[in-house]
């Protein structure tokens, strides 16, 4: 069970979500279509692997939850 329309069940919505709070962060702006892959090119090199790893351990835990929910919505 992984939904699609539950992004929280998904830990690529999380990578996703810290790509682009780094890609963005300080409210920079790119000038031009390079400079934006250039920013997330680096970003993507300097991401931590560990936080991508910890996102992937969770998804079980999510899921189940999302399961109780779902079982209490349909009592």
């Amino acid at each position: 069970m992984n939904p699609a329309n539950v992004p929280k069940a998904r830990p690529i919505e999380d990578c996703w979500g810290n790509l682009k709070a780094k890609v963005y962060e300080g409210d920079w702006k790119a000038i031009n279509l390079k400079q934006l892959e250039n920013k997330i090119c680096t970003c993507l090199s300097n991401m931590d692997p560990k936080v991508v790893q910890n996102d992937v351990k969770t998804v079980r835990s999510r899921l189940d939850i999302i399961r109780r929910h779902v079982v209490q919505y349909l009592k």
